[in-house]
């Protein structure tokens, strides 16, 4: 077991390392991302380290959401319940002082407006994102008989 204050995922610390990032997307908000990292050049394969995170999110009001998360692991297992607590505290951590603030900050410059209606500038990676909106939007159009909403 290790004992350093890092996480360790089967790379050693300090070494180049080739990692990836699987989405999965379940409409209309929910999304499971698996995330591997393996030392560089090395073959990607199941075996290898990984994590799976789940979000979840559902609407309280019209702007305001619940968030739900968590995340399972295959590597440092035997680390007992400090290991458990150091990755709690770690993504809680990046939810408080990141994730939520900037959600909740854009949100308050949004008000009731919808994304696309603010011609916000669409980076490349953003295209996932983007499609995902368009996807429910016209979920919610057939929904309530608006018609149809372009898609792609």
């Amino acid at each position: 077991m290790r004992t350093s204050s890092t996480f360790y995922n089967g790379v050693e610390p300090g070494q180049p390392y080739d990692s990836w990032n699987d989405t999965i997307w379940i409409a209309p908000g929910n999304m499971k991302f698996t995330m591997g990292a393996v030392a560089s050049g090395a073959e990607p394969v199941t075996e290898a380290p990984y994590m799976v995170q789940t979000h979840c999110i559902t609407p309280e009001t019209a702007t305001s959401s619940h968030y739900f998360s968590g995340f399972s692991r295959i590597f440092q297992l035997d680390g007992g319940p400090e290991v458990d607590e150091r990755f709690i505290t770690f993504f809680k951590g990046i939810f408080e002082r990141e994730d939520g603030p900037m959600m909740a900050d854009i949100q308050a410059q949004m008000g009731d407006a919808d994304l696309l209606d603010l011609d916000p500038i669409i980076l490349p990676r953003d295209s996932g994102a983007i499609l995902v909106r368009r996807v429910v939007a016209q979920r919610l159009a057939e929904e309530t008989g608006r018609g149809a909403v372009k898609v792609a």
